[in-house]
């Protein structure tokens, strides 16, 4: 979008599902109001409004999801990882006697390996939980509509020190002023967080 800089890929997926209302596909002549960028047809994405009944409504919908690891392949220990570097490196015709020795994890070295065992991903990796919160109000009568939603996720890495969090608010109200003219206002804001580097 040239007027705020937000691509039609991103400004989707800052939407929350229980913000749509419907999703139409145009093709052909019916995107050919769009331009070029119609081209290959066009989506259009309608969000909620107000209702006319005059009473306000509350709704609310929240899941909690864990995703974690179904196996894990496993992995040397540094003795078994010593034995096979030197199994590979001592297999290298194309290096001197002296480059080999140097190169080689020698007797005592690889007896001293035997307890040097840290499974770095079994300290690091832990169940990850995510949590999702919608809070939608709307109402209005004939001529005015409004509609407020507030979402957050919050989604906990699998790697330590890493997660996700994001506080979304849409605002919508729709104003008849007068016959055939209505006045439309729609903002949002959104907040997110990254940790660990995403």
């Amino acid at each position: 979008n040239p007027r705020n800089g937000i691509s039609a890929s991103e400004a989707f997926n800052n939407l929350d599902p229980n913000e749509i209302e419907s999703i139409s596909i145009l093709k052909d002549a019916a995107a050919a109001v769009y331009g070029a960028r119609g081209a290959q047809g066009a989506i259009i994405v309608t969000t909620k409004k107000g209702s006319v009944d005059g009473k306000p409504r509350i709704s609310y919908t929240g899941s909690v999801t864990m995703n974690d690891e179904i196996s894990r392949p496993k992995m040397l220990d540094a003795y078994q990882y010593g034995q096979f570097w030197n199994g590979f490196k001592g297999a290298d015709g194309n290096e001197s006697i002296g480059n080999r020795k140097k190169d080689l994890f020698q007797m005592d070295e690889l007896e001293a390996m035997k307890g040097m065992n840290y499974d770095w991903l079994d300290k690091a990796w832990s169940a990850a939980y995510s949590t999702k919160h919608n809070v939608n109000i709307s109402g209005g009568s004939e001529k005015t509509k409004y509609m407020l939603s507030y979402n957050y996720t919050g989604e906990d890495g699998i790697m330590d020190k890493h997660g996700y969090q994001k506080n979304s608010i849409r605002a919508k109200i729709n104003h008849e002023l007068w016959k055939g003219v209505r006045f439309d206002f729609s903002s949002s804001l959104q907040m997110t967080k990254i940790d660990g580097g995403g």
